[in-house]
């Protein structure tokens, strides 16, 4: 099988492709024959060694993949050979053959395209978390989509129309922006439109020196983004430290949970990476989490 390996840290060009042998079919998993697999930006991440899960290598990037599966395992049930799946298999993806657990596995609907569910997870369940979840949105409101023309910001366009929200997609180019209105409910936004939402908002928020005109376009430079940190204040900063660490400390107990059990020598290098690079970030917040 084909697969693109990372053999050192670095730019995305050191990526090779390798000819490797078909990996073996384990208990509790299904053989699948890949046929997409979701481009992210936190591939790219690990690869550049800037993620704070940093894998040793070699190793195989991506996430998510999308195929048929070929193979499955005698105590499997409710997949079968020919089902096109998705899966989540957190590393490893960029391959044309993948032995996944069948936990990880979901059978897709027809309405969906390969490449739209390898998209799935990373784009689309970020922004149904942000929406949903964290801003709690309500039928009727209006969503502002910076950065309309990318993964996440076409998943959120596209989740805020079904939510019932009234969108409005910016982007950094005529492009993009076309990308972001073919979504059915986005809009085409009047650059005076925006400005008076966002000078509307910012009364309240003390956005200070920030350029509104640069938002506009979804580019924020570095005076903008730091323009932007004052936006939160002291118990946001706080609250969302204590948040941080909450989930870095799930990570880790995960980890550990797999460095108790697993057999893998992978798999547990891996783990340790991860309950390394877990316990690194906590430090980090911990003076911001007072």
């Amino acid at each position: 099988m084909q697969v693109v390996v990372c053999n050192q840290v670095g730019s995305l060009d050191q990526l090779v492709v390798e000819e490797r042998p078909s990996p073996d079919l384990y208990p509790t998993c299904v053989r699948i024959a890949v046929t997409a697999c979701g481009v992210n930006y936190v591939d790219a991440l690990f690869v550049q060694g800037k993620y704070q899960i940093k894998p040793p290598t070699p190793f195989t990037p991506g996430m998510e993949v999308v195929g048929r599966v070929t193979e499955v395992a005698s105590d499997v049930a409710g997949i079968k050979i020919g089902d096109r799946v998705f899966a989540n298999i957190g590393l490893g993806g960029y391959v044309s053959e993948a032995v996944v657990a069948a936990s990880r596995v979901v059978v897709l609907p027809e309405s969906l395209t390969d490449g739209q569910a390898a998209t799935f997870m990373q784009s689309y369940l970020t922004g149904w978390f942000a929406l949903v979840e964290r801003a709690r949105v309500e039928t009727g409101k209006w969503l502002l989509v910076l950065g309309g023309g990318g993964g996440v910001g076409l998943a959120a366009v596209d989740l805020g129309h079904a939510l019932g929200l009234r969108v409005i997609a910016v982007a950094s180019t005529d492009e993009k922006r076309a990308l972001a209105t073919q979504i059915k409910g986005a809009q085409d936004p009047e650059i005076s439109q925006m400005k008076s939402l966002l000078t509307t908002w910012s009364k309240p928020m003390e956005m200070g020196s920030m350029d509104h005109s640069s938002m506009m376009d979804g580019m924020l430079s570095l005076e903008d983004m730091d323009s932007l940190g004052q936006l939160k204040g002291a118990e946001f900063d706080k609250a969302w430290a204590k948040g941080m660490i909450g989930h870095h400390e799930g990570a880790i107990k995960m980890a550990n949970d797999v460095l108790a059990k697993g057999k893998n020598s992978e798999i547990l290098a891996l783990a340790q990476a991860v309950v390394s690079g877990q316990t690194a970030e906590i430090e980090t917040l911990k003076p911001l989490a007072g």
